[in-house]
């Protein structure tokens, strides 16, 4: 489904624990540079500029997954 002209790229339900990891990620920094987020298949993570990695929740059960995917360093 789409609103207006434009199309839905990506979506993750965020819980309130997702949420707060979130803002962790925002409190510890020094830095007022934006954090990515990467929407992966089973789980959503916060990226720094610096590189800092943080998971932030999974968006779907999936057993052993995470053994399975490789990230970037």
């Amino acid at each position: 489904m789409t609103v207006g002209y434009l199309p839905l790229v990506a979506k993750a339900d965020f819980t309130i624990d997702m949420v707060r990891n979130l803002l962790l990620m925002f409190e510890v920094r020094e830095s007022d540079n934006p954090v990515t987020i990467e929407l992966r298949e089973w789980g959503v993570w916060a990226v720094t500029a610096e590189g800092v990695r943080l998971f932030i929740g999974a968006t779907k059960e999936m057993p052993n997954h995470a053994a399975r995917e490789t990230l970037p360093n």
